[in-house]
This record gives C-alpha cells, structure tokens and sequence, in this order.
C-alpha cells in the first residue's frame, strides 16, 4: 500500500487489488465500505483480500452472556 494523492489536503492510501490500482476512498466506495471501516480492517493486519471480501458477521466477535446464578431464599 502506497500513498498518493487523494481528496483535498490529505493524503489517501493507494491500493492495488486484481491488477487494479485505487485511492482507498475509491476502493471502499466501489465494493460498499465506508473508508473508515476499510481503513481499520487494514490497519488491524487483514490483507487486502480479506479487508475487501470478508463480511461484518463474520468478523463480529461472538458475544457472552451474562448468565444470572439462581438463587434460592428459604
């Protein structure tokens, strides 16, 4: 991943997927992200193909339940 020039000022990542070559912003509009969720699966170690092709449930950690003990009153 390289950066170029993207939107105004600031710098976007430049990211080449299947021979293409896209600002992020343009990447995640294209395959239906926000640019801020693209960024953290990148930034979180997902390589490309997994930060564009995995869905959000499969990446929801499992939750846990909170269990309430029973108790009995004599």
């Amino acid at each position: 991943m390289e950066f170029g020039l993207g939107f105004g000022p600031r710098k976007s990542p430049i990211i080449e997927y299947q021979g293409r070559i896209q600002t992020m912003h343009k990447w995640a509009m294209e395959i239906g992200l926000k640019g801020s969720t693209l960024r953290q699966r990148l930034r979180r170690g997902m390589t490309v193909e997994q930060a564009f092709t995995a869905t959000t449930e499969e990446l929801k950690k499992p939750r846990r339940l909170n269990v309430l003990k029973q108790i009995t009153i004599r």
